[in-house]
């Protein structure tokens, strides 16, 4: 399974200058996760790139009991991470 097919979207949580970031189900595992995707128009952009990578770097280091960080992908189409939440909670919209 790649990761264009691994996860079904299902609701936009919130978008910036360098992606979105989606509720998804990750089909492989059953379990609700957020997924931050890079906008296709900025993947070519090095200095945007940079950003995405000092962003995963600092997100291997946050410590919640309701936030973990479990991988990253970084392909020619997905430039994306993804969070798993602690069960029972839920995402919600800050």
């Amino acid at each position: 399974m790649t990761e264009e097919t691994r996860y079904d979207l299902l609701q936009e949580l919130g978008r910036g200058g360098m992606g979105i970031v989606y509720k998804a189900m990750d089909r492989e595992t059953s379990e609700f996760v957020a997924i931050k995707v890079l906008r296709p128009e900025v993947v070519d952009d090095q200095f945007v790139m940079q950003r995405f990578k000092n962003e995963l770097r600092i997100a291997r280091k946050i410590t919640h009991k309701s936030a973990v960080f479990t991988s990253s992908a970084t392909s020619a189409k997905v430039h994306a991470y993804r969070w798993s939440t602690s069960k029972g909670k839920r995402f919600a919209r800050c």
